[in-house]
């Protein structure tokens, strides 16, 4: 069998695609004339780390999950790197086009922005899982240390923003009573998404998260579930597969089922998890600091909720009470929607 490099199973027609694509991509950059200030152009995402969805239509594979690039340059000059940043601009507008899901180039980065924030769940996943497409790939890996211990507040991250997505599918779903075949996609993604984050947090405070998501899948299966998680075992295995080979629910009893047992265990893992999410003793100080940056940019949306706006609590916690609330609410105003997006929005 042969070894793929961006799905979970060898899939002809996406490593064909792939392979041109990121070849083109790289040839590009290559010839650009900033060039010379790129270092590295990294493929994160699903496709990087050989865990991208294949999406199959009849009788053909597609591509299911978006083209998520870091670009690390050598220079800390302002307008060097805004050069870089209006080429790659240009550059994920047309393969956009070209490949019809979005294909998109963070800002430029330099190696030492990068070497401080190597204990950041998304930096960690680049450096450890992602695929070089322009530059040295022996070299990449040598800049970073990533032996140390991963704080729980990228968990608690983690969990917030997937449980946002879960109340945005909950508000489509709602808000909806002809559901297209975009719609059922948004929801489904966001439903497993969910439970995807649920098992990892759990892995996570059982000191045993690895970054392969089929590791973390056999973890799952071996690992002593507590009562309040109960279904977490065969929740998880089944969004692994959607992961693996999406298939979006296509009736709203699926989709309303679906959702109310994930928000089930996503208030369950809160609850159950909740000493380990809220541990503050490994938060760095460049952490703190852009919490309370964070906290004073949403105060008057928290006190909208009904909490209190502590400066120096890290906004995460009183975005994940906000969360809980609304997913226990029978009814959600409008008014509810646009001060939670505020708050989800600015403290990402």
């Amino acid at each position: 069998m042969q070894k793929s490099k961006y799905t979970f199973d060898y899939n002809q027609e996406i490593e064909s695609l792939l392979d041109s694509t990121l070849a083109q991509i790289s040839s590009e950059i290559s010839a650009c004339a900033m060039a010379k200030n790129i270092k590295y152009v990294v493929l994160g995402g699903g496709y990087g780390r050989g865990e991208g969805g294949a999406l199959k239509v009849g009788n053909e594979s597609k591509l299911y999950n978006d083209l998520d690039f870091f670009v690390i340059s050598n220079t800390d000059n302002v307008h060097e790197n805004k050069a870089i940043d209006d080429f790659f601009k240009e550059l994920g507008a047309r393969w956009t086009a070209v490949l019809g899901i979005d294909v998109d180039f963070g800002a430029a980065r330099s190696v030492a922005y990068i070497v401080e924030r190597a204990n950041v769940l998304m930096w960690r996943e680049m450096i450890l899982g992602g695929n070089v497409v322009f530059g040295n790939s022996e070299d990449f890996k040598r800049h970073f240390d990533t032996n140390s211990k991963l704080p729980s507040g990228e968990f608690a991250k983690l969990m917030f923003n997937r449980c946002a997505g879960l109340f945005f599918a909950r508000n489509r779903l709602a808000s909806k009573t002809s559901l297209d075949a975009g719609d059922c996609d948004f929801i489904s993604r966001n439903i497993n998404k969910c439970i995807l984050a649920c098992g990892d947090v759990f892995l996570a405070s059982r000191g045993v998260y690895k970054f392969p998501t089929l590791e973390r899948l056999q973890f799952i299966e071996s690992a002593d579930i507590p009562v309040l998680l109960s279904d977490l075992r065969k929740r998880y295995k089944d969004a692994v597969e959607f992961k693996k080979y999406p298939t979006p629910y296509k009736s709203r009893a699926e989709l309303e089922d679906s959702y109310e047992m994930t928000r089930r265990l996503a208030i369950n893992t809160l609850d159950e998890l909740r000493y380990f999410i809220k541990d503050t003793s490994t938060e760095t100080l460049l952490r703190k600091l852009k919490n309370f940056r964070n906290k004073l940019r949403v105060c008057s949306q928290i006190k909208y909720f009904g909490y209190p706006c502590w400066p120096f609590e890290n906004p995460i916690y009183s975005g994940i009470s906000i969360l809980i609330k609304l997913l226990y609410a029978e009814k959600i105003s409008e008014s509810d929607i646009k001060n939670f997006t505020v708050i989800w929005e600015k403290i990402n």
